[in-house]
């Protein structure tokens, strides 16, 4: 790259650095939030226009971590009216039919909404 362009580059990254400063200043929010608190300092959220790949042995529940970070948090931070943002997200399940992921949504919500006294 040239000289120039590097430095517009550089220019580019410092702008969306200070951006993503004021936004946090005015109250605003850079990323969906991770739902596990004990784990934010070390990935504070989702962030817009990155791709994430979970990748760990069979039967780890890789399934459960992706819905609950990727989609059921998201979409109740939607719901309930925390944030105003617009969400997509490509969830490609290789294992798992549309019926099991709503039944997985269904039941991770009966467990939340009744504070865990609920357990399908």
């Amino acid at each position: 790259m040239t000289e120039l362009a590097t430095q517009t580059l550089i220019d580019r990254t410092i702008e969306s650095m200070h951006r993503n400063i004021e936004r946090l200043e005015e109250g605003g929010i850079n990323c969906v939030a991770y739902p596990f608190p004990r784990s934010r300092k070390h990935f504070p959220g989702i962030e817009r226009a990155t791709y994430y790949s979970v990748l760990a042995q069979t039967k780890v529940g890789k399934s459960q971590f992706v819905s609950d970070v990727f989609i059921f948090e998201p979409l109740m931070e939607l719901y309930y009216g925390k944030y105003d943002f617009e969400y997509n997200v490509i969830y490609w399940a290789l294992e798992e039919t549309r019926e099991r992921i709503v039944q997985r949504f269904m039941s991770w919500l009966l467990y939340r909404e009744s504070g865990g006294k609920v357990k399908v």
